[in-house]
């Protein structure tokens, strides 16, 4: 959905989308808002001015902290995560299974699996 959701948001004239920028601090001006945000990639510091300013960046905002707006609802409702793994198809053997090497071991490309004792940690 988020690449759908950025290419609509990347057709209106006007709008620009701040990649890996994050948010630090903001100030109340007579002509409204100027929010300082940091490039994550350079470590630079810049300005934007808009009219108003919105928390719309998760349970923990750091936005919706800085205006001090309390949350209502359920601050987590459930932790997922997605992973995405290619691996040469030569790992897996005709079958589709783990090809085995002379002592009768997986590759060891495919032989790591999720455990339930790494599930839920952050980070």
């Amino acid at each position: 959905m988020e690449p759908v959701l950025f290419a609509h948001a990347a057709s209106i004239d006007g709008l620009q989308i701040l990649n890996r920028t994050a948010f630090e601090d903001f100030s109340e001006q007579n002509a409204g808002i100027v929010a300082t945000v940091r490039n994550l990639d350079n470590g630079t510091a810049s300005q934007l001015h808009a009219d108003f300013i919105v928390g719309c960046d998760g349970a923990r905002s750091v936005v919706r902290k800085a205006i001090d707006a309390n949350l209502q609802g359920t601050p987590i409702i459930q932790r997922v995560q997605s992973t995405y793994i290619h691996a040469r198809a030569t790992l897996l053997g005709p079958d589709g299974r783990a090809r085995l090497d002379d002592a009768g071991a997986e590759s060891s490309a495919v032989a790591a699996r999720w455990s339930p004792s790494t599930a839920g940690r952050d980070g």
